[in-house]
């Protein structure tokens, strides 16, 4: 996937939205399972107007079934909030103001699972509106509330568009917030199969491919690091974790490190992926065992993380010379500085291992 010139946050193609639905919903299922009186986290698309965020949405359910094998959703509920006031959900300003439970809802929330789509949330009709929607679909809160597996869905405009107001305050981190672009090869890419699917004549094709559509991708990030918004970057790696373990579900790590960074900012998100890679690297033993073919620290990974994982193995393996002689092998593989400074924190270390044969091979190219 490639980025945008606007990199303050990272985009997604729309073809993905199926899926981080099916890992938000999965997120929240798995986080209400342990605390059931948890709140909804929900998914925010943010995309340019007409770029199709709500039709994608529409056709969740079918998509749903494919990859769980059958539909747990009864149907769609669709708020719009800029024709809403909190009197639609029964909850008048007054009592709002003096902090009463939101009571009975007047719309319609069956007794199972539904999709729950609101749409123009930064056109909001008034902040009365997004607070009785929060207290009620969100909080869950008053005696006709959302069934607890129901999948709360967003749909927010550019800031640019007309119309559009500053994205609610206390809604931030409530949810996750994703970014659609058409400005990527990926996107236009995804376009001309639509229309061939679609039977578009050719020639229709072959113009779009010489002119294709752009969006404007004049985002900011919004998502916040704090306690909950942490407490869901977990339940969405677990959520992504199990749908490829359970469902055989294709997440790229792209995808995932760019739900983690609309969960809790790119800046604490890039550092929480940084760690989880750190996480999937070999032990000592494996890498004794296995010192040619053992996974290595990706290049991309902060030094300073890739310093205390060589460490760790070199404090280990103490003075072992004949593992020491294994983790040079493994250590070789990494790029060329980074090799020479692993060998040579080893050779420090376990003095003898600088007669080897292994490590005079290897010392010998910089001489």
């Amino acid at each position: 996937m490639q980025q945008t010139q606007n990199t303050n946050v990272m985009y997604i193609n729309k073809t993905d939205m199926h899926k981080i639905l099916f890992i938000t919903w999965y997120a929240n299922y798995l986080m209400m399972d342990k605390n059931p009186s948890a709140a909804n986290m929900y998914v925010c698309f943010h995309g340019s107007t007409g770029i199709g965020k709500t039709a994608i949405m529409n056709s969740f359910g079918d998509y749903f079934k494919s990859v769980f094998g059958k539909n747990l959703f009864s149907g769609i509920v669709k708020l719009n909030l800029s024709m809403m006031d909190g009197s639609d959900f029964e909850m008048p300003v007054s009592d709002f103001n003096k902090g009463e439970i939101a009571r009975l809802c007047t719309i319609n929330f069956p007794d199972n699972p539904v999709i729950i789509q609101l749409d123009e949330l930064n056109r909001y009709l008034n902040t009365d509106t997004v607070n009785a929607m929060c207290r009620v679909v969100l909080d869950r809160t008053g005696t006709k509330k959302p069934f607890k597996a129901s999948l709360v869905a967003a749909c927010a405009n550019s800031i640019t568009d007309m119309g559009t107001k500053e994205y609610p305050a206390h809604l931030i981190s409530r949810g996750l917030h994703m970014y659609l672009t058409e400005n990527t090869p990926e996107a236009v890419q995804a376009n001309i199969d639509y229309m061939r699917n679609q039977d578009y004549e050719s020639y229709m094709i072959d113009a779009f491919e010489l002119s294709p559509t752009t969006s404007k991708d004049d985002f900011e990030e919004i998502a916040q690091y704090e306690p909950r918004t942490y407490m869901f970057a977990n339940y969405i790696l677990k959520a992504c974790r199990k749908a490829q373990e359970f469902f055989n579900l294709d997440v790229s790590e792209y995808l995932i490190r760019a739900m983690i960074c609309g969960v809790i900012g790119c800046k604490m998100g890039n550092i929480l992926m940084m760690h989880r890679s750190m996480s999937t690297l070999p032990t000592l033993s494996e890498v004794i065992n296995s010192p040619d073919t053992c996974i290595i620290p990706d290049s991309s990974i902060d030094a300073s993380l890739r310093k205390k994982f060589v460490q760790k193995l070199i404090v280990e393996n103490g003075k072992n010379k004949l593992q020491a002689t294994k983790l040079i092998t493994y250590f070789a593989r990494f790029d060329s500085e980074f090799a020479r400074y692993a060998i040579e924190t080893i050779a420090q270390n376990c003095p003898i291992i600088q007669n080897d044969s292994e490590y005079l091979k290897f010392m010998a190219q910089y001489n």
